[in-house]
């Protein structure tokens, strides 16, 4: 938070401007949906109280984005849109209040006329890391064998790209034939949302592919700066932000 000192009062103490008061709510939330709209969310807020954001129903089997902000007091307040090009329309309210790291809310869902309560809390500084574009560097099978990124198995510059709206694309295509001939285009990357608990991430894709995480709970590590790692149907995939070439 940012201090200005600006005039002086009567007995010459220095006033204080407060700037950036919302700043205390920047970063990463995420969060769970109750009832009738059963799912997750993840929002977040910069420095300016705007708020960016997604939300997966599961029972709908639909994804929404949300989009608003939040005042000094910690009132959330956000319009949620149906993510689907040909449906792009309002779908009701995503509102609440952050403090304390805690957020409390309600998901009006108005397609499905109906409200469900929600709650979450802020991201810590790890969980947060994953916002980022990711490489796929290996892949470790139990057997021992590893499969780098430049195996002929793979396409090149495979990638995840995690954004701080709660969304990601995943481009992933393998050949796992025995002349491997994978047929390469960013084309067939896929798009889906992302919450996190406690370390373990949700991830759900709008049209699944062969590594498809929909419905799984994985536990993401960062090892170090450059790494994220997890274990996925027993396989260890590791990706990093740089890869040599």
């Amino acid at each position: 938070m940012l201090f200005i000192p600006l005039i002086f009062s009567c007995n010459n103490e220095p006033l204080e401007i407060i700037e950036n008061q919302i700043s205390e709510f920047a970063g990463l939330w995420s969060g769970l949906i109750e009832g009738e709209n059963t799912g997750t969310w993840t929002f977040s807020v910069n420095n300016n109280g705007s708020v960016d954001g997604s939300i997966t129903s599961y029972k709908y089997n639909q994804m929404y984005t949300i989009s608003g902000s939040v005042n000094n007091k910690g009132f959330l307040d956000c319009n949620v849109t149906l993510i689907e090009p040909s449906r792009n329309y309002n779908v009701g309210a995503f509102v609440g209040n952050l403090g304390s790291n805690q957020f409390f809310g309600s998901f009006d869902n108005q397609i499905h006329s109906s409200i469900s309560n929600t709650s979450g809390r802020s991201s810590t500084d790890d969980e947060s890391k994953i916002i980022n574009y990711w490489y796929l560097y290996s892949a470790e099978y139990e057997n021992g064998d590893i499969y780098y990124y430049d195996n002929s198995r793979y396409c090149p510059d495979l990638y995840m790209d995690f954004n701080s709206g709660g969304t990601f694309t995943d481009y992933f295509v393998a050949d796992y034939s025995e002349n491997p001939n994978p047929i390469c285009s960013q084309d067939n990357a896929f798009f889906g949302t992302f919450s996190v608990q406690d370390g373990y991430y949700q991830l759900t894709y709008e049209a699944g592919g062969s590594q498809d995480l929909s419905g799984s709970d994985i536990y993401i590590l960062f090892p170090d700066s450059n790494s994220m790692r997890y274990l996925y149907d027993s396989v260890l995939w590791t990706y990093k932000l740089d890869i040599p070439k």
